[in-house]
């Protein structure tokens, strides 16, 4: 009966031994997962800053493109307005030319 008593107390004494080291295990697992929630955290607020900051980038580049572009558009228009003015002062050359040929 002592024995079998001792045996009891050995097998329960061991159970709760097991009990407190799954216990630890599952609260280092808990702290762990916590760790890892807080890594997943700063990893979604670091890539949020970076996406920011890509929009932000992209959308220079986007105003630069389109301030080239207009840059291209003026240059044009100054080309045109020279040969224009070109023509103006041809017309006006001849113009005179024609008025001196009258008197």
């Amino acid at each position: 009966v002592v024995a079998a008593e001792l045996e009891t107390e050995t097998k329960a004494a061991d159970a709760k031994d097991e009990l407190e080291a799954s216990d630890a295990e599952a609260e280092k697992l808990k702290v762990g997962l916590e760790a890892g929630d807080e890594k997943a955290r700063k990893a979604k607020a670091e890539a949020a800053v970076v996406a920011a900051e890509l929009e932000t980038e992209t959308k220079a580049a986007d105003a630069k493109d389109e301030l080239e572009a207009s840059d291209a558009e003026a240059e044009k228009l100054k080309v045109g307005l020279e040969a224009g003015d070109e023509k103006a002062r041809k017309a006006k050359a001849e113009a005179a030319v024609v008025a001196a040929e009258l008197e």
